[in-house]
């Protein structure tokens, strides 16, 4: 009797374990994840980017922004923080005109969380001379320079409890040199506690090979999805899924979360074609919904994915509207859509279903072994009493 008790309660603990932990539920809603070091704990991000081109960002209009925000049931924001360097050549980095003062950063990290949201804090380097950041070359000398940029906001980040840092965005001509991100990764552990994530160019975040030292491997998600100007949801899942499957593919030779550090599409006819782009095609409200939803619809439920931080939330509260070409989800159809879409819950399993099989069978085999010694023992018992029995009747 003891066995099979022992084997049934065992089952039982089994059961409340894997009912525990085989989704993420808790994940997806935003548990902390800022753990003592070697003990990160990913969640799901219901994000949004949220940046000022002025000086500061406007305390007003800022806070207002963001509490109207809060009501799509976003519970992250990317805080996109731009410093300079004279030509895509130079090797200074150093804040403009147009940088935001670290005290509006410091204000605007504070009120994200008053109103319950977590920050990943993400500066971001722009040549003036128009080029894009992905063609800065690395060099020994701008890589110092990149060195004390990012471990200031390393610092900045331990002192205002940002809840994840990103250390780079789409360095795609020098994020090849591994040594020296390797480099950059160190000094910003030696400052920060918290989880750290690096944003790839969509075009070559394959060939990158130190993921390895960071927490979550993040994708500015800028895919090309069709040729055509008017596609349907359909179409463009379609054409999600093949990058989609090649990610798959990808991350399991990494075994990292996937999160999409910057994602967005405009409300304009064709978007969907050059999502990176700035084109002067007529007002499309819908295709900007379509291609959302698609992508929801796409990676929401990928046990691997960790989460969206759309481009972007505006800091004036009245920005976007129906006659807006630009990137911003504010005063939108779309901005429903986000709403619905994070106000869900999302449950998928903790572990692969090859984790679940391997689990039952063991559990199986176990009862198995401890049901058959408990009815062995019960078979032999019977037999010596019958034998007993017989030996007494044949006297």
């Amino acid at each position: 009797m003891k066995y099979e008790l022992a084997a049934v309660g065992l089952v039982l603990l089994l059961l409340a374990g894997l009912s525990m932990t085989s989704s993420r539920v808790a994940l997806s809603e935003g548990a902390p994840n800022r753990l003592a070091p070697g003990n990160f704990l990913p969640v799901f991000q219901k994000g949004m980017s949220f940046a000022s081109w002025s000086t500061d960002f406007d305390a007003a209009n800022s806070n207002e922004s963001l509490r109207l925000l809060r009501l799509t049931n976003t519970d992250w924001v990317a805080i996109c923080i731009c410093w300079c360097q004279d030509n895509f050549t130079s090797t200074e980095i150093h804040p403009e005109f147009n940088s935001p003062s670290n005290s509006s950063v410091a204000q605007i990290i504070d009120w994200c969380h008053r109103l319950g949201m977590k920050v990943m804090l993400k500066p971001m380097v722009d040549p003036m001379d128009g080029y894009w950041r992905g063609m800065i070359p690395g060099s020994t000398a701008w890589f110092q320079s990149y060195a004390n940029f990012i471990n200031f906001w390393a610092d900045f980040s331990q002192e205002y409890g940002v809840d994840l840092l990103c250390i780079g965005c789409e360095f795609s001509a020098n994020d090849n040199d591994t040594a020296a991100w390797e480099s950059i990764v160190a000094g910003v552990r030696a400052r920060y506690t918290g989880p750290i994530t690096y944003a790839a160019n969509w075009t070559n975040y394959q060939e990158i090979e130190w993921w390895g030292e960071l927490d979550y491997v993040g994708i500015d998600a800028y895919f090309p999805l069709t040729n055509e100007t008017n596609p349907t949801v359909e179409d463009l899942e379609n054409a999600w899924g093949q990058w989609a499957n090649s990610m798959d593919a990808w991350q399991a030779t990494v075994n990292k979360p996937v999160i999409f550090t910057e994602i967005g599409y405009r409300s304009q006819e064709g978007n969907n074609e050059v999502p990176w782009g700035y084109t002067s095609m007529p007002v499309d409200l819908q295709e900007q919904v379509n291609c959302y939803e698609a992508t929801f619809q796409t990676f929401w439920n990928r046990s691997w994915f960790y989460g969206f931080y759309w481009w972007y939330w505006e800091t004036d509260p009245n920005a976007g509207g129906e006659n807006d070409t630009g990137y911003t989800p504010q005063n939108k159809p779309v901005q429903s859509l986000i709403t619905n879409w994070y106000g869900e819950i999302r449950t998928i399993p903790e572990y692969p279903a090859s984790v679940f099989v391997a689990v039952l069978v063991a559990t199986s085999l176990f009862c198995l072994c401890c049901f058959s010694k408990t009815y062995v023992r019960r078979f032999l018992a019977r037999a010596r009493i019958e034998q007993k029995s017989n030996v007494k009747h044949n006297a």
